[in-house]
This record gives structure tokens, sequence and C-alpha cells, in this order.
């Protein structure tokens, strides 16, 4: 809007002011970067002319920024957005977006997600007063597996074999530890077969991974490995006979 003291003004696209454009004091800008020049004229006589620069900055693009995915009890990282320009905003939701409703405006933004709460946050970058379209920033934190380990018996006789160790079929990765015996079958499947050995203490440990990519290890299973008891027969084995008729002789057992 042009103002001065006079009513009529002309508008010119170039500096000899040979091409009229509008003789308004308002002219609209076509939207691209341009320069017009503009005077004023009063009882006949016209101005000097005043240039006026329009310019046009582009939208810049979306900034760049990572979503990420968590498994319970690890760190979560700061997300940082670059971009060309150095202008970062932060909003809650989509419909915040080029409001004053901010939860942040720097490039780095702490996420407060837990597990069993996503978050999802927009950021934008301005540049030359123009703010971009926002970039759509996921984080999520996925729970631990939690197996059961199914165990036929925690005490077992040594030299065992075929002790069957079972947990739920519904995990991606199976790896069994098994301290005092040996794993006969099912390795790296959700159900093992186990040959125990000489007497004294075992354990079998187990570590799942879930479809997420998260690992857990139950706490270890401790297996009493017992040895096998030996019976023992006392009394008077030899006995002489005479004659006819029954004979007898008292045995006594034991073991331990």
């Amino acid at each position: 809007t042009a103002t001065g003291t006079a009513t009529v003004f002309t508008w010119y696209s170039d500096a000899t002011l040979t091409t009229v454009i509008n003789n308004t004091a308002i002219y609209s800008p076509s939207g691209v970067t341009e320069t017009v020049y503009v005077t004023q004229t009063i009882e006949g006589c016209e101005s000097a002319p005043t240039q006026v620069d329009v310019v046009v900055n582009a939208i810049p693009p979306a900034p760049t920024a990572p979503s990420n995915v968590y498994c319970e009890n690890a760190t979560i990282a700061d997300v940082v957005a670059t971009g060309a320009g150095t202008t970062f905003t932060w909003y809650a939701s989509l419909d915040d977006v080029g409001t004053a409703t901010t939860i942040d405006t720097d490039a780095t933004y702490v996420p407060t997600a837990t597990v069993g709460t996503p978050e999802t946050v927009y950021v934008t970058q301005t540049i030359n007063g123009c703010e971009s379209a926002p970039t759509q920033v996921d984080i999520v934190v996925n729970a631990l597996p939690s197996p059961s380990l199914i165990v036929s018996d925690v005490g077992v006789c040594e030299n065992a074999t075929g002790v069957v160790y079972t947990t739920e079929n519904t995990y991606a990765t199976y790896t069994w530890v098994v301290t005092g015996g040996t794993i006969a079958s099912g390795a790296g499947t959700a159900n093992i077969t186990v040959n125990w050995g000489a007497a004294g203490a075992g354990t079998v440990d187990l570590t799942v991974t879930d479809s997420n990519g998260c690992e857990n290890t139950i706490s270890q299973e401790a297996v009493t490995i017992s040895a096998v008891p030996t019976a023992s027969i006392a009394g008077n084995l030899l006995v002489c006979t005479a004659g006819t008729g029954a004979i007898t002789t008292d045995l006594t057992a034991s073991g331990g």
C-alpha cells in the first residue's frame, strides 16, 4: 500500500516508468520475486518513483528427524532434527503445527515415551521466515518378554536322561544354557530335553527374543542332581546242611 499526500498513485513494472501495472494505492504482488515502482500525482505533477522490492522465499523442505523403537530399560536417545536452517519448532500434535502451541524450539527434543505409552511429535524448520511442512517422529518403548520356564522336576538323579524343560512357543529366538548336564535335543526351540551328569548342582538358563527384537533372560532354574543310592545286604550268607528240611537265615538290607 502506497501512502502520500496525493490520492492518485501509479505503479510501474520498470524504472523508466513506461509500463503501468496498477492505478490504485494498493498493489497486489504477483507471487514471485519482483521489483516495482510507484509514484503519486498531485495537481497533474507526478513525483519521482519509489522502488519497491518484493521477495518471495520458497517454503523450505521438511527437516530430517529419526523415529525410534526401543526395548524396556534401554537408554532413549534425544531426537536431533537436521536441515538447511537453524530454527526448529516441535509440536505435540499435527493440529498445533504453525501455531504458538509448541513443546520445544531448538534442534534437540527429549522424548517422554515409556512402556505402553508411545509418543508422536512433529518438527518443522523455518528459513527466511517461512516454516516448512512437519516431519513426524514416533518414539515407541516395547516391554521386555517375560517367558515362564516349565520344568518336569527340579530334583533329578545323576545321569538322568530325557528330562524336559519348556516355555511358551511365541518368541522369535530361544537360547538355552545348561550346567551340570547337556542338551540332548531341542536347542534353539521352545522345548529341550536334558541329560544330567554327576551328582551336584545344575542350572537351566533361558534367554528369549521377541518379535520386537527385545531380549530377556529369566532367572536361573536351580536343579539338584542327586546321587543314585546303593544298597547292601548283611547277614549269614553261608549255611550248611546235614539233613532234610527248611534252612533259614536272617538277612538285613541297608542303603543310602
